[in-house]
């Protein structure tokens, strides 16, 4: 097998010092010269966007490596760790510069030239901490690479995915995407099949993730999906402010939206809605590659977890339509830092402490929800650590002490006390007090549990099977955590580190708890966090399934019925193959694929089979009367339907509120009888249909169409949007 060398760019905090520097520093220069000539001479497209997410993603990263002394990681998690880092220096900085510019009297802090100086002290002061540090003692400058069919085939998947994503948005046709998604439901199979080697497989996993998000995600030239335009209102509005303001209560005191997301737009002169198509999917696509690195170095005896089944286990994450069916935000990133908490609790280098310190600040500060679930896991994970270790003395090493239990529990309340005044702590208490209550009542079912979910009807076949899909990997994680719960009490599992088992268990409770009650965040979503821990355990599952059939085969034998050793001895070794066609057949119908081809109703958050999907995906055409709207509206509020009457939920409000407050803006409902100064925007659907009370109404029969529309001007028509203004009286 031939290798050829390459320049090892990709682990740069363990070069020599001096190669380190004119690295770093040539790439700040070219940095800071493009970004000035932007700012006051002219503009120079993509170079100064491209160039800027390196400088951020990556630069910090590496500077923060070296400066903890962490060298000779493996280049997957040398990638992973930089990027990490580099998001928490960029939080962190922008943090403290949002409150040290104003405090010297900088009227606007988060504005481009203040938090571009800014960024330049800060990365200059962190880089004079790594220049006082020691060089690394072994160099690696170069990492070998084989060329191999599949390796270039696997660096074409990303380059599909966007020319898939363009087909569809400029010419309607999903051809690309349909290949696409078939392509990368064999690639499981294929890799059993052809026993590639296991060096390749985190870039497989990127590469798939990368694609599949992507694909869907680049639908549309603005955002979709739901909570994404909470985020993009609130980004947004940092930027128009010139600062981030934590008393204003329609923002979410989060790093994430409020600094992150504003300064990677004013340090990259990127629109907020690319901010959002380019950083967070990315962010989101080394999830599943940490997972693999977890599963790899987590210990479970006598199952034979080798790279290949780690490989298969991370599949289950990507394949489950939880994994692409939203729009990548503050969940997501913040499902990066807890993985990612997770790896260092199987990981042994230098200085990891410090690291952990960070990703928790980062987790804390990114999603509440998910910080706080953390946070009740850790707890229960103390404790019983305490129960176990009296008859396990192994059990008690881990990085999950009192003292991390102590300040994870500090950092939380105290951020979200001094950040949100308290507001989503006081919320948190308010959920787990509903919950307890509810359990009165348990046996009332929620319209977003796993019963209602599973009593959905079909419509055809292919949406009986699909759901088939779904209740077989609940059956294979029923029968994993069974089989894992066996281990645990044959005190199997306490020879190393069992942490992750503990979480499994916590988690899998938590996912039982939705099957008849949802906690706010609905079955598929919470099942969605869980397969974190759960989709090794599908696997798991399998294995036991297919040890009875072994078992089963071999009474076969002795009853003389005609069944050979041979075949009973093979059962366990076709179970891999076995799970990457179950994959295959997972993913075609969680894509939607399946139902494209066989012209059925497709999966609503298809959005790259199926734009016209019932999904919030927005036109060319709509996003201008947004804009034109923004210029002409002055201080005119605008109305929208809206068919909830409490909070924004709607196409048309979600579009409209990536943009305004809700002060702004004004519900309408079919019966709505007069609107005064207002513009009234209906946009692709509800110009000619409204949903309301579970009925399809055409608005030219609606009461509004009647007594507001009918007596209004219409004064803006894109096509797929319009917009009103009612004559005065």
């Amino acid at each position: 097998m031939n290798f050829t060398k390459i320049v090892d760019i990709f682990r740069l905090n363990n070069w020599a010092n001096r190669k380190f520097f004119i690295v770093v520093l040539s790439i700040l220069i070219s940095y800071n010269s493009l970004f000035l000539v932007n700012f006051y001479y002219v503009k120079i497209p993509f170079l100064l966007q491209l160039i800027g997410l390196v400088v951020l993603t990556f630069i910090p990263g590496f500077a923060i490596l070296r400066a903890l002394r962490i060298y000779h990681l493996h280049i997957t998690e040398n990638i992973i760790f930089t990027v990490a880092l580099s998001i928490f220096f960029v939080m962190a900085f922008g943090f403290i510069g949002n409150i040290i510019l104003a405090i010297i009297g900088i009227h606007k802090p988060l504005s481009a030239i203040p938090i571009f100086l800014f960024y330049n002290i800060s990365i200059c002061i962190l880089l004079s901490v790594v220049y006082y540090q020691k060089e690394p003692s072994v160099l690696s400058e170069s990492i070998e690479v084989t060329f191999t069919p599949f390796f270039l085939v696997t660096l074409l998947l990303p380059f599909l995915s966007l020319f898939g994503a363009y087909l569809m948005n400029y010419n309607g046709n999903n051809i690309l995407n349909i290949i696409l998604f078939l392509i990368i439901s064999i690639i499981p199979f294929l890799v059993i099949l052809l026993k590639i080697d296991e060096r390749l497989y985190p870039l497989i996993i990127f590469s798939v993730s990368f694609s599949i998000l992507y694909n869907v995600d680049l639908i549309s030239n603005y955002i979709w999906g739901y909570d994404s335009f909470y985020l993009l209102y609130g980004a947004n509005k940092s930027i128009f402010d010139g600062l981030w303001n934590m008393t204003d209560s329609m923002i979410l005191p989060l790093l994430f939206s409020s600094i992150l997301l504003p300064i990677y737009s004013l340090l990259c002169d990127l629109e907020m809605v690319w901010v959002f198509k380019l950083v967070n999917p990315f962010l989101f696509s080394l999830v599943p590659v940490v997972l693999y690195l977890i599963y790899k170095k987590t210990y479970l005896p006598n199952m034979r977890f080798d790279s290949s089944i780690t490989f298969l286990a991370s599949f289950v994450f990507i394949f489950y339509y939880g994994f692409f069916k939203d729009f990548p935000n503050k969940q997501h990133v913040a499902e990066l830092f807890l993985v990612l908490i997770l790896l260092l609790s199987v990981t042994s280098f230098k200085n990891k402490r410090i690291m952990l310190l960070l990703f928790t600040f980062s987790l804390i500060t990114i999603h509440y929800a998910i910080s706080y679930l953390f946070l009740i896991s850790i707890i229960i994970l103390y404790f019983l650590k305490i129960i176990i270790s009296n008859h396990h003395p192994n059990a008690k090493n881990s990085i999950y002490s009192l003292n991390f239990v102590l300040i994870f529990l500090v950092l939380s309340i105290s951020w979200y006390q001094f950040a949100a005044q308290g507001d989503i702590f006081h919320n948190f208490i308010v959920v787990i007090y509903t919950l307890f209550q509810s359990l009165s009542d348990i046996f009332l079912i929620d319209s977003r549990s796993g019963i209602s979910y599973a009593l959905y009807e079909s419509t055809s076949n292919w949406w009986a099977i699909f759901k088939l899909t779904h209740i077989s990997l609940q059956i294979l994680i029923f029968i994993g955590m069974v089989q894992l719960f066996i281990l645990m009490m044959r005190n199997k599992l306490f020879s190393r580190e069992n942490d992750i088992f503990i979480f499994t268990f916590v988690f899998y409770a938590y996912l039982l708890l939705q099957v008849i009650k949802s906690s706010g965040m609905g079955f598929d979503r919470i099942l969605q966090i869980s397969l974190i821990f759960l989709s090794p355990i599908s696997f798991l599952g399998l294995m036991s399934l297919l040890e009875v059939l072994q078992l089963a085969g071999r009474k076969l034998i002795k009853q003389n019925i005609v069944v050979t050793k041979e075949n009973i001895s093979m059962i366990p070794h076709y179970s891999k193959y076995v799970f990457s066609i179950f994959l295959m057949i997972f993913f075609i119908f969680n894509s939607g694929v399946i139902f494209e081809l066989a012209n059925d109703y497709v999966p609503p958050y298809s959005v790259s089979l199926a734009k016209d999907a019932s999904w919030n995906v927005y036109f060319d055409s709509e996003i201008s009367t947004i804009e034109w709207i923004k210029m002409n509206s002055g201080n005119h509020k605008i109305a929208f339907f809206n068919e909830w009457h409490n909070v924004i939920k709607s196409r048309d409000g979600l579009i409209l509120h990536g943009t305004y407050s809700p002060e702004k803006l004004m519900f309408m409902s079919p019966n709505t009888q007069r609107i005064n100064d207002a513009y009234i925007y209906l946009g692709h659907f509800s110009k000619d249909k409204m949903t309301y009370d579970n009925q399809d109404i055409r608005t030219e029969e609606t009461i509004l169409y009647q007594d507001v529309l009918q007596k209004s001007n219409k004064i803006y028509s894109s096509g797929n949007s319009v917009v009103y203004l009612p004559s005065s009286d």
